[in-house]
Order: C-alpha cells, then sequence, then structure tokens
C-alpha cells in the first residue's frame, strides 16, 4: 500500500459538516456531495483515533492498524501508527518524515507536497476545485455499512490511480464515519475513525519533528 494511497484516503475521510446545516436525504448524492465540499471549504484542522483494515485481494489476507491522526490546511500532517507496530508520518507542508523505531529509520522528503502528490482531481481538500468537477457521485445499492446507512460513492471522472471510494456519512450531522478505498488492483483500503475534533486550532507545533539520536536518516527525492 502506497504513501499517497494513505493520504488519499485519509484525506478523503476527514469530513465532517458544518453545524446548524440541515440533513440532506439518504438517497440525495448530490446533496451529500454538496456537504463534503462545505466541510472542505471550511476545513482547518482535525484530529481523531482510527482504525484501519486493509485487505489484499489476491492473498486473501487482511491488515487490521489502529492509531491517531492529526491534519491541518497547509500540507500539515501527523499520523501515528501505534498497533501492531509502530509508525510516525509527519509533514509541516514542505518537508515529509517517515519514522520506524523497529528499523531505527528515518526517511526525509524535501519539497513535499500532498496536493502535488494527489494531483488535480483533489484538489478541492485544499479549498480549490469542486468535488462534483473531478468525481462521478452516486448513493451505491451495495455497500459494507448496513442498509439505513447514508452512503456516498465517489467515482473518478480521470485520476485512474484508484477505482473508487465509497463514505459511511452521519445522517444528522453529515460527518463521515468511515470510508473503503477501492484500489485498482482489488485491494481494499477501509478506515473507521473515533472521537473526531474539527477546527480546534491546532499548533503548527504538532506537525514538527526532529530525528530521535542515533537513527538513520535518509534523505529520498522525487522526479
Amino acid at each position: 500500500m502506497s504513501f499517497s494511497s494513505l493520504i488519499l484516503t485519509t484525506s478523503l475521510v476527514v469530513a465532517a459538516a458544518p453545524e446548524g446545516a440541515a440533513a440532506p436525504k439518504a438517497t440525495d448524492a448530490s446533496a451529500l456531495a454538496t456537504r463534503v465540499q462545505r466541510f472542505y471549504d471550511a476545513l482547518e484542522d482535525f484530529q481523531a483515533g482510527f482504525v484501519q483494515t486493509y485487505t489484499r485481494a489476491a492473498l486473501s489476507r487482511t491488515i487490521e492498524n489502529s492509531g491517531t491522526i492529526t491534519v491541518k490546511k497547509g500540507g500539515r500532517l501527523h499520523w501515528a501508527y501505534e498497533t501492531p507496530v509502530e509508525r510516525l508520518f509527519v509533514a509541516d507542508g514542505k518537508t515529509l518524515w517517515v519514522y520506524e523505531p523497529e528499523e531505527a529509520q528515518v526517511i526525509v522528503e524535501r519539497g513535499f507536497s500532498t496536493k502535488q502528490r494527489l494531483g488535480k482531481a483533489l484538489s478541492f481538500l485544499w479549498g480549490e476545485g469542486k468535488l462534483s468537477e473531478s468525481f462521478e457521485v452516486q448513493v451505491p445499492s451495495a455497500h459494507p455499512f448496513g442498509k439505513d446507512a447514508a452512503v456516498l460513492e465517489l467515482t473518478p471522472k480521470k485520476d485512474k490511480t484508484f477505482r473508487k471510494l465509497v463514505l459511511h456519512i452521519d445522517r444528522k450531522s453529515g460527518q463521515v464515519l468511515a470510508s473503503v478505498l477501492h484500489e485498482t488492483a482489488g485491494n481494499t483500503n477501509r478506515f473507521d475513525f473515533r472521537n473526531p475534533v474539527v477546527n480546534a486550532g491546532i499548533p503548527n507545533s504538532k506537525f514538527e519533528f526532529v530525528p530521535p539520536e542515533g537513527v538513520d536518516v535518509v534523505p529520498i527525492s522525487r522526479p
């Protein structure tokens, strides 16, 4: 599973609608998509616990991970895997650090940009572009969230790095409770979020990282 796939999934599922907005009908894909768009236009920061379930189709194998995620406008990210293996991704908008304690290694990527890595199709995440311009949206007839769930399916119009993303949306608040990303290889990447907090005023210091003493620091570059 690529880092771009991880960023894509998490960026799309941290959605929560503003308080006081009228809840759309579960069958109205356009209304649900509008609420997601409205959230990203207003988003400043987000934090939550998560459980990730990744299934490899070819091997019929499922891996479960858990941890915490914090994101902020400007391409800032603090993503900590806690179980079963510790791993940390930190981005300050210009540099990405990937810390693997078991390997005693930090990978450093200068000039890192989530926006550039993910392309124009996801520009709405940074308040640019419109979700409806990049995705076909519909309410699917089959999904893993139960018959009474409000669900939105996003199928990219041009970006072929993934097949579709299915979002489970809280009927009252509009918040995304879970998601399943369907990769082109047939693998699925599911996230369920716990105790989300939106626009808490998280300081930029949360997204700073200094490699621990004694670890190998490995710089990488992208074309």
